[in-house]
């Protein structure tokens, strides 16, 4: 029944923050660069669509943050981190991830 009711409901009930919707441009940055080890190793194990997919669950997963901007976040991480792996990462995010959070 719990599932029913939302999925805000879960993270709450776990006392888990809920997702931030559009965080500034300064925290994806923070998280880019806090993330980038694990991201790009992500990137490295598991090629095209499925890395650069696992990396925003992971970062979604961790942050507690909406899946664009864990593009925003991947893609940050790959530029700085891994460069070799960017244009894989603008490939499969969409669109709004590539452009800098208001």
């Amino acid at each position: 029944m719990l599932l029913l009711a939302g999925a805000g409901i879960i993270p709450v009930t776990l006392g888990l923050p809920p997702a931030a919707a559009d965080p500034s441009e300064q925290e994806l940055d923070r998280l880019a660069n806090r993330y980038a080890s694990t991201t790009c190793a992500q990137l490295a194990q598991i090629p095209g669509q499925q890395g650069v997919y696992a990396a925003i669950a992971d970062v979604m997963d961790r942050s507690a943050i909406a899946r664009s901007a864990a593009e925003r976040v991947v893609l940050l991480a790959s530029q700085a981190s891994c460069p070799q792996y960017q244009s894989t990462v603008k490939e499969f995010v969409s669109p709004a991830a590539l452009e800098p959070a208001d």
